[in-house]
């Protein structure tokens, strides 16, 4: 539906070819927004009458259609070696994370890789930014930490996506956009950011001085992509990755190992009732909730204002609530990780050179088809990919990250968002977001007039965040 019109397939195709007049290029007309490096390429052609009507309408509603009309326009106008490096941006959480995961739940690798190639590939083409899938950290650390089986893994993510999704259905998750501030987002932004830093740097840290994983390769990893941190011609992840699969083919060749070929087959994961349901509810899906609220959906939304502000559709929360949902709706009980988006992984793949969908889109597929044909060779592979190369995605990613909140450049943002920051970093993220929520309501107050606090409160509605960055009731 666009202006007030339901458009209707062949229908409107006619209508509107009958009445949109001539548009000579994409360059010039009003309608579609040129896209970086557009002034450096020669015209890819014309676009027909019905084209020019039809891609706005298509951008707003189908996502990858409006820039896939013609195909080879849209390709010729994002394929670049940086797509394919930002692509990879994220593989510092991934791979550590998944090879955890399947070791100590004893989960299926290649329905786990599978899946999440398939979750790439499906948001590639829904969301025309390239949104990063990752495994849900409190989940996947928990599975870890505690040795869960695989039907407690797939009831989490069961039982965390009923409650998203009931969050959607009900409007609530956009409620959220107006209560919290925009300080305490970035705190949590912050605090993410900084983990990722510590945990790059203590990988880096936890190996050696020598050896085919080590400091020193770590150190000279980190230089080279802090050198090449501010252009996009050189596609860091992609050569760090390339160095890294190389590095763990030499390990698998010293130590011996049997190399184990054989093609995936779906597989039904079983849930031992009431034991699986109760852990996923009390250890996985309770704590997991409200880091999913708030980095995989309200602080990845304000990131993509920042990043894509001319792209709504993924600057909206229930879209992207949405997708979390049916994801591991859909997945976990084939032996799917229970998934979500994230900020961090948004920041490192947009740092390492990832500006469309097209990169997420060829991270899908290749996954999928590693997952169909060299799945348990893949896992041999990322078992012994060195930690001190993943170690500096991860601290790339952070500090792209942690580089959003210098918006909070005003006394009573900055305040909030560095309680919320430290609380998250002693305790955890929730106890974060409570803090700051409680510190900004306080210093709120504490602006108001003692003669309009009665008036104040009684048409108080929540918080909505003002273009300086304070707090203010609506």
């Amino acid at each position: 539906q666009r202006n007030g019109r339901r458009v209707h397939g062949g229908v409107s195709v006619i209508l509107m070819s009958a009445t949109c007049p001539s548009v000579p290029s994409r360059e010039v007309h009003p309608s579609l927004p040129p896209r970086d490096g557009d002034d450096e390429r020669e015209p890819q052609g014309t676009l027909t009458e019905t084209e020019a009507c039809l891609e706005p309408l298509l951008a707003e509603q189908y996502g990858i259609l409006a820039i896939g009309k013609p195909f080879n326009r849209w390709w010729k106008q994002n394929w670049s070696t940086s797509e394919l490096s930002g692509s990879l941006g994220d593989l510092g959480t991934f791979i550590p994370l998944v090879v955890g995961v399947c070791i100590k739940a004893h989960m299926d690798f290649p329905s786990v890789l599978f899946f999440a190639g398939l979750y790439n590939f499906l948001t590639g083409l829904f969301f025309d930014i390239p949104m990063p899938v990752q495994p849900m950290k409190q989940i996947a650390a928990a599975a870890i930490a505690s040795g869960w089986s695989a039907g407690a893994v797939a009831s989490s993510g069961v039982i965390i996506s009923f409650m998203i999704l009931l969050l959607c259905v009900s409007n609530l998750i956009n409620k959220i956009d107006i209560w919290i501030p925009r300080s305490i987002v970035r705190g949590v932004q912050l605090c993410v950011g900084l983990r990722l830093v510590t945990s790059g740097l203590s990988s880096i840290w936890g190996t050696a001085w020598w050896g085919l994983d080590c400091r020193v390769l770590g150190g000279v990893c980190l230089v080279f992509t802090l050198l090449a941190y501010y252009t996009r011609r050189v596609p860091t992840a992609l050569l760090l990755f390339v160095l890294g699969l190389i590095l763990a083919a030499v390990s698998i060749a010293r130590s011996s190992q049997v190399i184990h070929f054989s093609v995936y087959q779906p597989i039904v994961v079983s849930i031992s009732w009431p034991a699986d349901a109760v852990t996923g509810l009390l250890d996985g899906a309770l704590p997991q909730l409200p880091l999913t609220c708030l980095n995989s959906v309200v602080a990845l939304c304000a990131l993509s204002r920042d990043l894509f502000p001319d792209k709504p559709r993924a600057t909206k929360m229930r879209p992207v609530a949405f997708s979390v949902a049916l994801m591991n709706l859909t997945g976990c009980m084939f032996g799917a990780l229970p998934m979500c988006h994230g900020a961090g992984g948004l920041a490192g793949q947009y740092r390492f050179g990832a500006r469309s969908n097209l990169s997420i889109l060829f991270l899908g597929a290749t996954k999928m088809v590693f997952a169909i044909l060299l799945g348990p060779l893949t896992l041999q592979l990322l078992r012994f990919f060195p930690a001190s190369v993943l170690g500096v995605l991860l601290v790339i990613s952070g500090l792209e990250l942690s580089k959003a909140c210098r918006d909070q450049n005003e006394e009573e943002a900055a305040v909030v968002m560095a309680g919320t920051t430290a609380a998250a970093l002693s305790y955890d993220t929730g106890v974060g977001f409570l803090f700051g929520c409680g510190l900004a309501f306080l210093l709120w107050t504490g602006r108001q007039q003692p003669r309009d606090l009665v008036k104040t409160f009684t048409n108080f509605r929540g918080f909505n965040r003002t273009p300086n960055g304070h707090t203010a009731s609506i």
